[in-house]
């Protein structure tokens, strides 16, 4: 209103005497009857656009829920009132929005679909997560209200009235708030099926705001008067499942081991509920990645605990993802298990582990074809070259050498820069390897020459990423075909 007011003032001041002096009166009348006026369905539009406050920002550390005004609640008390519930919960951030939609009665379904279209509009403009929206009525001493959750997901939005809810206080129905964490839930597990789609492409830069949301959601956050303190548990088990890829993913990317030891602890959690009794698929899956996880830490460590660990966490899992049941699951724990087995046998003297681990990739690969899933022939196919390098560096022969160059040249059929340049410059540099054994068992330098080509385009890749562990390990392996590759050219000279 005071800022309508400075406007006409402003303008007033602007006019000749005579027509200012009728401009006056006629304000002056306007503000006479301005509560009249005010009730006018396009003036109060006006107002209240007049009045309204610039969007505001997201936070970036915390999932975020804004709450739009609400119909029926002109003074805003209802939605202050579902804003100081909501802060209760301090695992997401709570903004006010001073927006709102009216929904058009007599064509319902058009008009909250336009309502959706609107609030993540203005969802996008702040960057938040959820906006809250919709009505409130007061019918004698009970509350009924209809209620919209609006995310950038359309296929997330939730919409429901509510039963009615007595008490001054105004505690939100428990339903709103299993909706809003379902609706919660719903955006950490499509975050978390968008970097498993980026499967061979370096994400650990992306991941550490992900994993911090997550975290402070699932963290003690409420006081425990609050009804928000009881998370829906289905809700709560998936968003930690969730969370421990995500660490697991770092943890590997990064070459960081704290996010591992997080992963591992995250998983035997989630396995409390998802026990095989209830959920035999769930807790198949969970078994496997707990053994990915403990694979990954314990390659970094001295003992074998933690890889023989492993090996019992894929056991585990394939008492249930049998080939018979969920054929590409088996398939995909085969290969894990190969990969435990690898690691194992790359610390002992004999060849029983690593002739094991060539078999269980082998059978991977009668499910895991290059027709049906290529990019998982592929990682097999990578996996498997690793194996036979082992092998081969064992023996006196380069059979295995051989073989090893022939699995990772299949993989890069697949793995290719454009599709997943990650896995690209990874089977780069593991080539690179293979024909730098090969070379070194034989004269002149063409196959060092080949290893060094393989090491440059790998180093490059890496570079631009920034992907550091990577990094490291490549520039090694450049130094040492580059010493041999010298040393080979000084003989032949002299």
């Amino acid at each position: 209103m005071e800022h309508l007011k400075q406007i006409l003032q402003d303008y007033v001041g602007q006019v000749p005497w005579f027509f200012g002096s009728i401009i006056v009166a006629l304000i002056g009348g306007a503000f006479t009857f301005w509560k009249a006026i005010q009730d006018l369905p396009r003036v109060r539009l006006l107002v209240s656009r007049l009045n309204q406050k610039s969007i505001p920002k997201a936070g970036s550390e915390k999932y975020s829920v804004f709450v739009a005004n609400l119909d029926h609640d002109a003074q805003g008390e209802y939605k202050r009132r579902i804003l100081k519930n909501l802060r209760k919960f301090k695992g997401f951030e709570v903004r006010s929005l001073d927006r709102s939609f009216t929904l058009e009665v007599g064509n319902l379904e058009a008009s909250e679909a336009q309502g959706h279209d609107k609030m993540r509009g203005y969802l996008q403009e702040a960057g938040g997560s959820i906006v809250i929206w919709g009505s409130i009525d007061k019918i004698e001493k009970r509350y009924v209200f209809s209620l919209y959750l609006t995310t950038a997901h359309p296929e997330h939005n939730q919409s429901r009235d509510y039963p009615p809810l007595s008490g001054e206080l105004m505690l939100l129905h428990k339903d709103v708030w299993n909706d809003l964490l379902n609706v919660l839930t719903l955006l950490v597990l499509t975050r978390s099926a968008e970097f498993s789609a980026k499967q061979g492409q370096y994400v650990a830069d992306l991941l550490p705001d992900f994993i911090a949301k997550v975290r402070r959601l699932l963290g003690p956050h409420s006081d425990s008067n609050s009804q928000s303190s009881t998370w829906n548990t289905e809700g709560k088990v998936r968003s930690q499942f969730a969370l421990a890829d995500a660490l697991l993913t770092l943890g590997q990317q990064s070459g960081e081991s704290q996010p591992l030891t997080e992963a591992i602890d995250l998983y035997r959690e989630v396995l409390n509920e998802w026990t095989r009794e209830k959920v035999p698929l769930d807790w198949a899956t969970t078994q496997n990645n707990l053994g990915t996880a403990l694979r990954s830490l314990g390659e970094r460590e001295s003992g074998t605990e933690r890889l023989k660990d492993a090996v019992k966490a894929y056991e585990a899992a394939l008492e249930e993802r049998t080939q018979e049941k969920v054929p590409l699951d088996w398939a995909t724990t085969q290969n894990n298990l190969g990969n435990a087995l690898r690691s194992l046998g790359e610390r002992e003297s004999g060849t029983e582990r690593l002739e094991a681990a060539v078999k269980a990739y082998e059978a991977a690969l009668k499910e895991r074809t290059q027709e049906k899933v290529p990019l998982a022939w592929a990682a097999t196919q990578y996996n498997l070259g690793i194996a036979l390098v082992r092998l081969g560096e064992r023996e006196s022969g380069t059979e295995r050498l051989e073989s090893a160059v022939n699995a990772y040249e299949a993989a890069l059929k697949e793995r290719t820069q454009e599709k997943v340049p990650l896995s690209w410059a990874m089977t780069q540099n593991n080539l690179g390897s293979a024909l730098r054994r090969l070379g070194e068992r034989e004269s002149g330098t063409e196959r060092l020459e080949q290893a060094e080509k393989m090491y440059l385009g790998a180093l490059k890749l890496f570079e631009t990423a920034r992907a550091e562990y990577y990094i490291e390990n490549t520039k090694a392996n450049l130094e040492d075909v580059r010493r041999l590759i010298d040393e080979r050219r000084s003989q032949d000279n002299s």
